[in-house]
């Protein structure tokens, strides 16, 4: 029986619309290459999915990300005032919320949220998904960061303040099979991938295109099992 809701916050509940386009235009203008979004962001979430977030990212993270993004994307040797002109660009693009995200305004559980990312994540979840959360976790005040048990433990002792929960009776939401959904399922919780895109299509967990599905999902997961 799902009872509570766990949702990561950034790419699951907001985003960024024009990080793909940023990269693609700044591709092609730096180095003379045209490259689809589709193929940017399937390569960007792949190299999302194989480094290690810190409890707080920093200019020289992102400058390192962006690089292995690049280089993925064959672009061998970018120099440092090229990564730092994409840092500047990615980082001045506006967070805006998924049109989808309006369902958690109805949606009828207690809900929280568990996410990597800075001081500032609290005046965030205010000001783009204001749904009345029962918590706010970020990585940087909680000192421990995704995929980390550790930090999902965190999620677990706030939950068991709250009220008579089993950690069977949370469900995972997020967009990252190893950031989001390998730690809760380890742990003992339900999960849900929430894959807009189709990019995760081999992942034998449960999938979800979009967030407006979640209700009748929880609904049949609360179906009595014979």
């Amino acid at each position: 029986m799902i009872k509570f809701v766990l949702f990561d916050f950034a790419n699951t509940l907001v985003y960024k619309p024009d990080v793909f386009k940023v990269f693609r235009d700044f591709i092609s203008m730096t180095y003379k290459k045209d490259l689809s979004l589709e193929h940017i962001k399937a390569v960007h979430d792949r190299a999302r999915e194989s480094v290690v977030f810190p409890d707080k990212t920093t200019e020289v993270f992102y400058l390192n990300f962006n690089k292995i993004v690049l280089n993925e994307l064959e672009i061998d040797e970018p120099s440092q005032n090229e990564l730092k002109k994409l840092f500047t660009e990615l980082r001045e693009l506006k967070w805006r919320a998924f049109d989808d995200a309006q369902v958690l305004k109805d949606l009828n559980l207690p809900k929280a949220i568990l996410s990597n990312w800075d001081e500032c994540l609290e005046s965030f979840v205010k000001e783009l998904t204001p749904y009345n959360f029962e918590f706010v976790i970020g990585s940087f005040s909680a000192g421990v960061s995704k995929p980390s048990k550790k930090f999902y433990q965190k999620a677990l002792d706030k939950i068991s303040e709250l009220g008579n929960f089993n950690v069977d009776n949370i469900l995972m939401v997020g967009d990252s099979p190893h950031l989001d959904i390998e730690p809760a399922l380890n742990l003992g919780m339900n999960a849900v991938l929430i894959d807009r895109v189709g990019q995760f299509r081999k992942h034998e967990g449960i999938i979800i295109n979009s967030l407006e599905k979640l209700p009748s999902l929880i609904s049949k997961l609360n179906e009595p099992t014979l």
